[in-house]
């Protein structure tokens, strides 16, 4: 018959473990602030398994390599900068495998070259777990050491895991939002911003320029004989002419380019210079300029007089 003391002891173990995931549970659902959410899950990590030492590694897929987004210990000031390739150390071997790795004794673990790095200085035990997400990987969550007792052991594997999923629903949570996001503000055809949103960096220049008493610049670009292509070669080799063209645009102007009309972009820019050197940079036309306290509405109404005014002919004119 088991020991009454063990089973309580059992029973209170079980209830801190689903009052962790609950409160992991609360924070995921409640908020759309990653760093909130990732802020939560680490504390709860570490006020349970008690690492000295442990760092969240996220994945970035165009580069293929991790950084540290979270470390808590002595040498975690210093991670900041780090990256680490798919393959590389634990966390590396993780993330490319997808696999948990748990050191229950680092001096009889010789794969990793520990010795080499000085995050695992003093290390006794280790344990990383990676953070999945339908099926990729999105990062891994990596513990050095335990206060609780000498070394990590199986045990632990199933709360850490469980948490990393918190972590990886967090994760695709605000990625999503962020695409959401994006595609609020983003033109189909150009990738550049859409009308919605210049509408709505335009009065907060305006409104900073009469607050804080500076100038800036309007450029106007409309596409001479675009409506040519569309009948000549189609709409598709149309939209993909805009598209080039935003693609062209984007790397030449360091403030907000986008599309607010069918063959239009405009580009509010705090550089006084801007619009005659980019006008030279990009080559096409810019018809108006025009200057801080006019209204939105006011900067389309004069560009589309000017457009009309002067068909078909490559200038630059200040208003």
């Amino acid at each position: 018959m088991a020991d009454p003391i063990d089973r309580i002891r059992e029973l209170e173990q079980q209830i801190e473990r689903l009052s962790l995931f609950h409160e992991v549970g609360k924070a995921v659902a409640s908020t759309l602030d990653l760093q909130k959410v990732l802020e939560t899950i680490m504390s709860k990590i570490s006020d349970f398994l008690r690492p000295d030492t442990w760092a969240l590694l996220m994945l970035d897929e165009k580069s293929n390599e991790l950084h540290y987004e979270m470390a808590a210990g002595a040498t975690a000031a210093s991670l900041k900068e780090v990256r680490v390739r798919l393959g590389e150390g634990i966390g590396g071997w993780v993330a490319e495998h997808g696999e948990v790795v748990l050191i229950e004794d680092v001096t009889k673990e010789p794969r990793f070259g520990l010795e080499r790095e000085s995050w695992y200085a003093g290390a006794r035990s280790i344990v990383c777990v990676p953070v999945k997400g339908r099926g990729r990987v999105l990062g891994a969550i990596e513990l050095v050491n335990t206060s609780m007792n000498q070394h990590f052991h199986e045990d632990d594997i199933p709360i850490l895991a469980n948490l990393a999923d918190y972590a990886a629903i967090a994760l695709e949570n605000a990625r999503y939002v962020q695409r959401i996001h994006e595609l609020t503000i983003t033109d189909d055809c150009t990738a550049l911003y859409n009308a919605r949103h210049l509408n709505f960096v335009l009065d907060a220049e305006i409104y900073r320029s009469i607050r804080y008493g500076y100038e800036f610049s309007v450029i106007f670009i409309d596409l001479d004989h675009f409506k040519q292509v569309n009948d000549t070669h189609g709409h598709l080799l149309g939209s993909k002419l805009l598209w080039q063209l935003g693609d062209h645009l984007g790397p030449l102007l360091r403030d907000v380019i986008g599309r607010p009309a069918m063959d239009v972009a405009r580009v509010p820019e705090q550089i006084p210079d801007l619009p005659s050197r980019a006008g030279a940079q990009v080559g096409v036309e810019a018809r108006a300029l025009c200057r801080v306290g006019e209204q939105d509405a006011l900067l389309l109404q004069r560009h589309d007089v000017l457009t009309y005014l002067h068909p078909g002919h490559n200038a630059l004119s200040a208003g």
